[in-house]
């Protein structure tokens, strides 16, 4: 009997034929529990390759021994290891047409939606091959023992020309749209890739929409709308990142995360993927994390010179508390590595907590926490404690246990750098007291608070002079008398796609915890006292800093406004 079992068929049609054949035939039928048992304890036994080898002919399938057989690792990992172990199959050669699969049990209800799952994530023509348990668990081992094999195909491989090609390029990607009948999925997802390098975009959003599929790249911390594609390619193009990020694509209604590595002639790039169920389907995040990129000092940042020279000073210190806060987004933890970098010397033993690790810098030791293991920012910063480090970074005071846990290192001999979730540099001390850490030890372990924003830079090629409105006019006077006579700029007209801003620059607020300020924390004053003293001696708070990088033509002055929450 010829084989026509293929995928092409119906699930339901697929399996009323091996029914069929079973009753015409007389075959062996779903083995039972006991006989598989039997199977697995006789599996040196040549007789029962010779069984399973009958029982094809009986269905009308063809039948392989791969017991023996060394798959290839990129094959073997055509199908995701939950989604083998599901449907009991395993891809064991791949043609320039079709996959072919080692099934156990065709006929069994879970293996039949398991193998249109596949079909229908991967696009592609599927024959299938009746193989014993033995060969099935003999080959599943090799999603162990080829791990590093397998690592390397959860790599996207960017070529020249795919970068140098004006199809690729940002500003031309939609010209997908009107390709994509004549690229596979595979080059879909390169292509995208491709662009978002090409535009220094952070991030890739994926969004299943009512009518489309929305693809956005945030670009200089705005997001912009880059291609919208049929809505019949999400699931294709969403199965082929889950596969890249060792993700279960055969599971649709929980969030997953996973990472994936892009390659490039220049750089290489690690991808944070975070997979979240939506009303239209899943919707995909994929943050670009460039290796091996250059840190820039604080200098580079934004910060001005005077603050730097404090910030320098007590980094100098033995011991002492650092937050740097703001809003996601703000380059908290990039103004922290900036300042590693430099603390970085020989004879300094420096260990980072975080999660993730998003910079990679020789010479110290980073950690990450993974609270589903119970090394969580408490108890991990007990750990480092054990490792004698003179400065430790913590990722984030997310609660109690943290706040109290680095407050208290700081008091025993060691420099503790950490980030914070507030609006301003005064907001981090009740936030800290809220968080049920005694003001006094507050007041004796904090050096320096800092506050930041991320301002968008203007373009010098777009910008335009800009006469300020009596608004704007009086802001100005309000923060920065001084800048009052100076020229301001805004965006001038752009290409298309082009918004007259390139790059991002900081612009900071730092609080130096002197005897005064510890002697209001300690006195319980309020956060507008504390303000005022910190005005009052000297603190330049951020809308100024802003201010005062408008008036130097670097940013605009509604840019300012917009994150510093002016109106």
């Amino acid at each position: 009997m010829t084989n026509d079992f293929n995928l092409s068929d119906d699930p339901k049609r697929f399996q009323s034929k091996l029914n069929k054949n079973k009753k015409q035939k007389g075959g062996l039928g779903q083995k039972s529990g006991d006989e598989l048992e039997n199977l697995i304890k006789n599996i040196r036994i040549s007789g029962a390759e010779k069984s399973v080898e009958r029982e094809a002919k009986t269905l009308g399938l063809k039948y392989t021994d791969l017991t023996g057989f060394v798959p290839n690792a990129k094959t073997l990992a055509l199908v995701p290891r939950d989604l083998a172990h599901e449907g009991r199959f395993i891809s064991f050669k791949k043609t320039p047409d079709k996959l072919l699969l080692g099934v156990v049990d065709p006929g069994h209800a879970k293996t039949v939606k398991a193998l249109q799952t596949l079909k229908d994530n991967t696009k592609l023509n599927i024959e299938i091959f009746l193989i014993s348990e033995n060969s099935y668990q003999y080959l599943m081992s090799f999603y162990d023992n080829l791990v590093t094999d397998a690592a390397a195909y959860r790599e996207v491989d960017l070529s020249e020309t795919i970068l140098d090609t004006g199809l690729w390029d940002a500003k031309k990607l939609r010209e997908i749209t009107k390709e994509q009948d004549k690229i596979s999925t595979s080059e879909l997802v390169e292509a995208i890739l491709a662009g978002a390098i090409s535009a220094k975009a952070s991030d890739i959003h994926i969004e299943p929409q009512k009518e489309d599929l929305r693809v956005r790249f945030r670009i200089d911390g705005f997001l912009q709308d880059v291609l919208a594609l049929p809505s019949e390619k999400a699931q294709a193009l969403i199965s082929r990142i889950k596969v890249l990020s060792e993700l279960k694509i055969n599971i649709h209604d929980i969030s997953q995360d996973g990472t994936f590595l892009i390659k490039t002639k220049d750089s290489n790039f690690d991808i944070r993927v975070s997979v979240l169920p939506a009303t239209y389907g899943e919707s995909v995040v994929m943050r670009l994390l460039q290796q091996g990129a250059s840190f820039l000092n604080l200098e580079e940042l934004g910060m001005r010179e005077e603050d730097r020279k404090i910030i320098e000073a007590v980094a100098e210190e033995p011991n002492g508390l650092i937050l740097n806060t703001g809003p996601t987004g703000s380059g908290k933890t990039t103004t922290l590595y900036a300042l590693l970098s430099e603390l970085n010397k020989p004879g300094a033993k420096i260990i980072t907590l975080e999660d993730p690790v998003e910079y990679r810098l020789e010479g110290i030791s980073q950690s990450q926490v993974n609270e589903g293991e119970g090394f969580g920012f408490a108890n991990g910063l007990r750990s480092i404690l054990r490792q004698d480090p003179d400065i430790i970074m913590v990722g984030e005071v997310r609660d109690s246990d943290t706040a109290k846990m680095a407050v208290q290192a700081s008091l025993t001999g060691h420099l503790v750098l950490s980030t914070l979730h507030t609006n301003d540099a005064v907001g981090a001390i009740p936030r800290m007291i809220e968080m049920g850490v005694k003001p006094y030890l507050i007041a004796d372990a904090s050096s320096i608070i800092i506050a930041q924003r991320l301002v968008r830079k203007l373009d010098p090629k777009y910008r335009q002079e800009h006469a300020l409105t009596a608004e704007e006019k009086g802001l100005v006077e309000k923060y920065a008398p001084e800048a009052v006579s100076k020229t301001f700029y805004e965006p001038g007209a752009a290409p298309e796609g082009e918004t007259g801003y390139r790059g991002r620059i900081g612009i900071f607020e730092i609080l130096k915890v002197g005897e005064s300020i510890r002697s209001l924390i300690n006195s319980l004053a309020t956060t507008d006292a504390i303000r005022d003293k910190a005005l009052e001696e000297g603190m330049t708070p951020l809308i100024k800093d802003g201010i005062l990088k408008a008036a130097e033509g670097i940013t605009s002055l509604s840019e300012v406004m917009r994150v510093t929450k002016e109106e």
